[in-house]
């Protein structure tokens, strides 16, 4: 699992989409890869930078099936979909990597919990949250931020959490 929190307009869907990339291309094959979002219209941003990138280069482009909702590259057998915010609907996926857009507007669990429980059978599975900054620490980006709070200050020791956040000094 990993945060990253950077401000606005600092470039979080290029490195989601760089992230979605890697998971389609070089995670294990049969790679499931999801976006995901408080709606499936902010999940749409990240799906959409891929697809651009893949469809303005040829190498990517002649591996790729780009459909209006979903990127299959058959030669992995990979897929790369963009979810609802229904956690229920989440259910029974198995990702291998998840891009989860603007965690901060997230205000239960639901769909962070199914998709991270959801690729409990991957080999190296990875779950990234990128977002700008929110105020709510009770919500479930709130908790990830705290509790990556504690790892970079040493006071938890997690090497399968990953935790990056650009913001001002208290």
């Amino acid at each position: 699992r990993a945060l990253i929190m950077l401000p606005r307009k600092n470039g979080k869907s290029l490195m989601g989409s760089a992230i979605a990339l890697y998971g389609m291309f070089a995670g294990e094959p049969g790679a499931e890869v999801y976006s995901a979002a408080g709606d499936r219209q902010q999940a749409r941003i990240v799906f959409g930078e891929v697809k651009q990138q893949i469809l303005s280069n040829p190498l990517l482009a002649a591996e790729c099936k780009v459909y209006r909702d979903a990127i299959e590259v058959p030669l992995f057998g990979s897929v790369y979909r963009v979810l609802s915010a229904d956690g229920k609907l989440a259910q029974g996926l198995n990702p291998t990597t998840v891009i989860f857009d603007e965690l901060h507007v997230q205000r239960t669990t639901d769909l962070y919990d199914a998709l991270t429980l959801g690729s409990g059978a991957r080999k190296e599975p990875l779950v990234v949250g990128i977002t700008t900054p929110g105020y709510d620490l009770d919500s479930p980006c709130g908790l990830l931020y705290q509790y990556g709070k504690k790892c970079a200050s040493g006071e938890l020791d997690d090497p399968t959490f990953g935790f990056w956040s650009w913001e001002a000094d208290e």
